[in-house]
């Protein structure tokens, strides 16, 4: 089988949904699957999608089976097509956003023969706001590499003692944008002393974030280009995980933080509590009183830390990326009949 992979970003360093196209496509071309990606990496989402879409129709595009559009990349193809949707946003702080990614959205899937999500968060998403055009939607969780992301002891020394990171250690991973909403965590932060929080990612609420934090005399120490390695090592350094996105269509960074044996403290959407299962802690959306408890809690009990840890390696262990390509080919070949 010949697979035509659209996606708008292709690179090894990217963090949320992009996250998941290189394991995939490895995978799938492991399971004998011909995969060809075309992408537009340099330009801005909405630029970079608009010339992508027009490129890829210039491209013999026919001579393959399948046509994966990866969040509308796709949208001008019209040809036996699985779409693939993270997440439909409905986050009030990004209007033009919205409105040009929901458009993208709802044509490319009318034009799809079948729908991808990877949460049953999204698919409803999908099904409530009229996005799903009748057609048949699966949902597939993303997988995890163990190989490299997995606990390692010497690594959570050496980077401890690189940093200078003493004490307890909170981390968050992702864009910094109003729906990734890490100003809870600073509020919650704000009242608790001996933390050090580990903030990885950039976006445009970066400015806005060191500057609360050092209102707030929170300590923090951020990083923005993370190499995998150091990701890893970043995972491992940290006693919990925090994540308060108000929408999220996975949320990968949690099942990273769970394959390296890190405890999550998250709120409450997608389908987190099918992903952290008893690898940490689920809150309600705005809380920050109970995260706050929460953080503490776990700063102050050696004993519950080590029972998360050990649950979250063995709640990574359900995600697989050999099963998820698996899954992703009986579709594929069913659209190509």
């Amino acid at each position: 089988m010949k697979l035509a992979f659209l996606v708008d970003s292709y690179y090894s360093g990217g963090l949320g949904t992009i996250s998941h196209v290189i394991p995939l496509t490895r995978e799938l071309k492991k399971q004998k699957i011909f995969v060809d990606v075309f992408s537009f990496r340099f330009h801005p989402p909405i630029i970079g999608k608009v010339l992508h879409t027009i490129s890829c129709g210039f491209k013999k595009l026919a001579d393959y089976d399948v046509i994966h559009s990866q969040e509308g990349a796709g949208v001008f193809i019209r040809h036996k097509k699985v779409e693939f949707v993270a997440h439909v946003p409905p986050v009030p702080q990004e209007v033009l956003s919205n409105l040009f990614f929901r458009t993208v959205i709802k044509s490319s899937i009318k034009t799809s023969d079948h729908v991808i999500t990877p949460s049953y968060y999204t698919k409803h998403c999908l099904e409530k706001g009229g996005f799903s055009a009748e057609k048949p939607i699966t949902v597939i969780h993303h997988g995890i590499d163990r190989d490299i992301f997995k606990r390692d002891a010497s690594l959570r020394i050496a980077i401890r003692e690189k940093y200078k990171l003493n004490g307890f250690v909170a981390l968050t991973v992702g864009r910094m944008t109003r729906r990734k909403n890490q100003d809870d965590i600073l509020y919650a932060l704000s009242q608790l002393s001996g933390i050090t929080l580990l903030l990885v990612g950039d976006g445009p609420e970066r400015k806005n974030l060191s500057s609360l934090a050092r209102k707030l005399s929170v300590k923090t120490l951020h990083f923005y280009n993370v190499p995998k390695k150091l990701l890893v090592g970043l995972y491992n350094a940290a006693d919990v995980y925090l994540h308060t996105a108000l929408l999220e269509g996975f949320g990968f960074p949690i099942l990273e933080a769970l394959s390296c044996g890190t405890p999550v403290i998250a709120y409450r959407t997608a389908d987190f509590d099918y992903v952290i299962g008893d690898g940490g802690y689920l809150i309600t959306q705005g809380n920050i009183k109970e995260l706050r408890d929460k953080i503490l809690y776990l700063k102050e009990n050696e004993y519950e830390r080590k029972k998360l840890s050990r649950n979250a390696l063995a709640q990574s262990q359900r995600f697989s990326w050999s099963e998820v390509a698996r899954k992703y080919i009986r579709i594929y070949k069913e659209v190509a009949c």
